[in-house]
């Protein structure tokens, strides 16, 4: 027999019409559902959760510390399970089935521009550019709320033909009360993500600008009372280090260095593991593409937010990177920022700031919370979209425990030196 001519493959799916297409299998305890991946409009987010579901990209396990690679999503539950009117959705992708923990690295949004109908798959995330393993999908009623502002990127749909499929997706929806939100009881195993490639796809996930994340060289100084730790590090990387008395319990500091800084400086951490004879380290660096151009500080920068249905909002912070001054323009009120917490990566910032004094709406916030996720950026402006809150606590002295009051901000941002 004659060794297969790929090449002709490829051109004979062309003329006849036939798409070159990706598809997921997945496989559950409730059921089998196929999802047909959009390649061509999300490809930096498809190309990553084939590296997940393929086992080709590595991830940080945070109970652990540990560099994994394998099939990320083999195993893992559906943690939640939306069955309300109007927003039916399943989600997955979490290690914890808490969503809340780090794999080690964000990844960018690629164009938002399709909107939330049923059965598709999508990102889920905690606001612009924060992408990372887990998703969700949408059952039977268009997920309309999710559209305005459009903040999770689209990236596949199960096909009208897999009518099974849509039907396993509407019984972990089901798994919950009509009306909750809520971790389906019995758990719903996302038992394995097999891929398919039809019709001579080409389509390369490791040639789409996702973050490469592995272990990285360092070396421990001891002088008999605590631990020294030099690790050299790149421009536009986010360096990760693990450290704990043990191989069982890990903290870790991080350090983000952005497209601006000097090359190979070296990173000394300090104070670890302070009169201790015994400790362990771990130190892992993620690299991301050269659109990773969000500013490592906010040293003299001017960070203004706009949101159309609260007002703009602008924040200047000094030279130490913390303090500053803040003021709103309707109504107009000013104040200062006496402490602020910038958790910086390529794509953007959790950013948050004391801002006391301030009032919106009869209520007086004093923390304001964003996520900043850089769309475009020259050496003097970054901008962007912003979502994020402003919080305080109302204490009830008759109440058992204080109310956690929120006003939810959804906008744009430029930030200026």
């Amino acid at each position: 027999m004659k060794p297969l001519n790929l090449g002709l493959c490829t051109l004979l799916a062309a003329a006849s019409g036939l798409s070159a297409q990706i598809f997921a299998d997945f496989s559950t305890s409730l059921g089998n559902f196929t999802v047909e991946l959009d390649h061509l409009t999300a490809p930096r987010t498809v190309a990553r959760f084939l590296q997940h579901a393929e086992g080709t990209a590595a991830w940080i396990d945070d109970s652990t510390g540990q560099l994994k690679t394998g099939p990320f999503y083999d195993g893992l539950l559906f943690h939640r399970a939306v069955n309300r009117s109007g927003f039916k959705v399943i989600q997955s992708g979490s290690r914890t089935a808490t969503g809340r923990r780090s794999i080690g690295f964000v990844l960018p949004d690629d164009e938002l521009a399709r909107d939330h109908e049923t059965y598709v798959i999508s990102m889920a995330n905690r606001g612009p550019n924060t992408n990372s393993s887990e998703f969700f999908v949408v059952g039977n009623e268009a997920a309309r709320g999710l559209d305005v502002p459009a903040r999770h990127i689209v990236f596949g749909r199960v096909p009208t033909s897999d009518t099974d499929g849509r039907d396993t997706v509407d019984a972990i929806v089901a798994s919950v009360p009509s009306g909750s939100d809520a971790a389906p009881d019995p758990p719903v195993t996302l038992n394995s993500v097999a891929i398919r490639r039809e019709n001579g796809v080409d389509f390369d996930p490791d040639a789409q600008g996702v973050p490469v994340l592995a272990p990285h060289p360092f070396s421990v100084r001891f002088d008999g009372s605590e631990f020294d730790l030099l690790a050299e590090q790149q421009p536009r990387s986010v360096l990760r280090i693990g450290h704990g008395d043990d191989l069982q319990s890990w903290t870790t500091v991080e350090r983000f260095l952005d497209a601006t800084a000097s090359s190979a400086p070296f990173f000394r951490v300090t104070d670890l593991g302070e009169g201790k004879s015994t400790h362990f380290f771990r130190t892992f660096l993620t690299t991301y593409p050269s659109d990773g151009v969000y500013p490592d500080d906010l040293e003299n920068r001017t960070l203004t937010v706009n949101d159309p249905a609260i007002g703009t909002f602008v924040i200047e912070i000094g030279p130490d990177g913390r303090t500053g001054d803040w003021s709103f323009a309707d109504p107009a009120q000013d104040g200062e920022v006496p402490d602020s917490l910038n958790t910086p990566d390529p794509y953007g910032s959790d950013a948050a700031f004391i801002v006391n004094g301030f009032t919106v709406q009869g209520i007086s916030f004093p923390f304001i919370r964003f996520r900043l996720g850089t769309d475009s950026a020259t050496p003097t402006k970054v901008s962007g979209r912003a979502s994020g809150r402003l919080a305080r606590f109302n204490f009830d002295l008759f109440a058992p425990n204080p109310v956690f009051q929120v006003l939810p901000v959804n906008g744009t941002f430029t930030m200026t030196r």
